[in-house]
């Protein structure tokens, strides 16, 4: 998963991809880091799907414009606009079957 710091480039792979997923995750956060290896893995399985990560508690800043407070949260995004949004109890089946059903929307 490609790390961003800058708004700018999240905009940039937004408007560079039909699907990102969007992960703000932290510094000490055991959690995030469990949730990463597996987001990153199932990503693999979907490489139309790019996935970039922000640091929420050294971007604290990029967290806020999207309206993050509280980590890990992913979000997948669809011709730049947020589709689903996962946080607190994450569910990676249920978030695996949303990126397949945004892709078949996307071939029709």
């Amino acid at each position: 998963m490609q790390e961003v710091t800058t708004k700018e480039q999240i905009q940039d792979e937004l408007n560079g991809h039909e699907m990102v997923v969007l992960y703000f995750t932290g510094s000490t956060c055991g959690a995030c880091q469990a949730i990463r290896s597996k987001l990153e893995a199932m990503l693999r399985t979907y490489p139309y799907v790019k996935g970039i990560e922000v640091n929420g508690a050294k971007w604290p800043h990029i967290a806020a414009d999207y309206g993050v407070f509280t980590l890990p949260i992913f979000i997948l995004f669809v011709r730049a606009k947020e589709v689903v949004r996962e946080s607190k109890h994450v569910n990676l089946l249920n978030f695996e079957e949303r990126i397949l059903r945004y892709q078949s929307m996307l071939e029709e």
